[in-house]
């Protein structure tokens, strides 16, 4: 996109529901807790809540495949965060049940989460979690 001139304080009508990024993959949630839960644009996705259980994982053909209930032990929660605009969240109801859309982390440094495992190595997240 190219913008002429005075551009401070324009607002761009961007679709940001769908944000490009690699290896997008969509996992199904619902919150089983008394109280919402609330996840971060750039919070690693599989160290949230653990009131935040997974329901299902998209597979290419598009039918939901049930998978263990724990997000921190769901391959496809692992290193992805939720593909969303920096800066915002969502925010998961008491009982909510929704599908989200994942990315994978991007950058140098994969820091973030509860800091509870070292995110570069698999066996070190499950660790890290069970202590």
């Amino acid at each position: 996109m190219h913008l002429d001139g005075d551009t401070q304080g324009v607002s761009l009508q961007t679709d940001a529901t769908s944000l490009p990024g690699p290896g997008k993959t969509k996992i199904k949630v619902k919150n089983e807790s008394d109280r919402p839960i609330q996840v971060g644009s750039h919070y690693h996705f599989a160290e949230v809540n653990p009131g935040l259980q997974v329901v299902g994982v998209e597979v290419p053909a598009g039918q939901t495949v049930p998978q263990d209930r724990t997000l921190w032990n769901c391959d496809a929660a692992r290193g992805r965060r939720l593909n969303i605009a920096a800066g915002t969240s969502v925010r998961f109801e008491p009982g909510d049940e929704c599908c989200v859309e994942l990315v994978q982390i991007q950058g140098d440094v994969t820091a973030g989460g509860s800091d509870i495992s070292d995110l570069t190595k698999i066996q070190g997240l499950r660790e890290g979690i069970v202590r």
